[in-house]
């Protein structure tokens, strides 16, 4: 084999490992333990959120309210999430969005509030 052909053939692995990897990451489903209660109470236009686990109260921005009431009944690919939370907030699934989703769930994540199975 020439440098070239193991050029190619390291390029084709490396395409393969990373479909396999966007394959593996899809397949993700968010959930909420069921090790713990979560208790939601909306006042007005806030909304908090009690962690029973942790004795933790959160105020919750307005898309990680239907992230959390979604994952509640039950588990959801990441995709499927952030297009419900787009959905029913009725925002535009762009760039900006799913930065900023991506922020909230990462927040909720380090809070043990949902977890990745």
């Amino acid at each position: 084999m020439n440098v070239c052909q193991a050029l190619k053939f390291k390029g084709l692995i490396f395409l393969w490992l990373v479909n396999i990897k966007v394959l593996v990451v899809s397949l993700v489903l968010l959930y909420i333990p069921n090790d713990f209660e979560l208790i939601l109470k909306s006042f007005g236009n806030e909304t908090l959120l009690f962690h029973s686990a942790s004795g933790d109260t959160l105020l919750l921005g307005p898309t990680a309210i239907p992230l959390v009431t979604r994952l509640k009944d039950g588990p959801l690919e990441q995709e499927a999430l952030f297009e419900y939370v787009a959905d029913k907030l009725n925002f535009e699934v762009d760039e900006d969005f799913l930065n900023h989703m991506e922020e909230v769930l990462s927040g909720l994540m380090k809070r043990d509030i949902v977890a990745a199975q």
